[in-house]
């Protein structure tokens, strides 16, 4: 970052420019183009299960989050 002069606020907006809201854990990797723009890779996760258990007689529901 600091070789092409880029600062973690310029990160934040590229980000937000994305439409990926200003969380920087959700970037896998970052480039400065040529054209002086940086190119955001974001990260591939996987979805989360979450197995809900109700009363007896009920079936367990499974809500997936991604």
């Amino acid at each position: 970052m600091k070789a092409g002069q880029i600062s973690h606020g310029d990160l934040l907006s590229a980000l937000r420019a994305a439409g990926g809201g200003e969380d920087l854990d959700q970037v896998d990797a970052a480039y400065l183009e040529r054209s002086g723009d940086i190119s955001l890779i974001k990260r591939k996760r996987e979805p989360r299960l979450v197995e809900i258990s109700v009363d007896r007689g009920v079936q367990t529901v499974r809500v997936e989050l991604g």
